[in-house]
């Protein structure tokens, strides 16, 4: 199926070049608010998330594959 969103991702920074984004470019690749994204990535089993001393990254894969499991979030 079409999805937007991954279409821009991809435009943007290209089929799996990078490993690792920012809480930003995870906003506008999934459309999920900030707040919400925080809120996840606090959570201590968050399956996508790198600390990097106070800054949050996200494992593109792991987020990816993270939402094609979620019913609602």
């Amino acid at each position: 199926p079409f999805h937007y969103n991954e279409c821009v991702f991809v435009h943007q920074f290209g089929k799996g070049s990078r490993p690792i984004i920012s809480v930003d470019e995870a906003t506008a690749y999934s459309g999920i608010g900030r707040t919400k994204l925080y809120e996840l990535t606090t959570m201590e089993n968050c399956p996508f998330v790198i600390w990097v001393g106070t800054r949050r990254v996200i494992k593109r894969k792991s987020f990816v594959e993270y939402l094609e499991r979620q019913y609602s979030i």
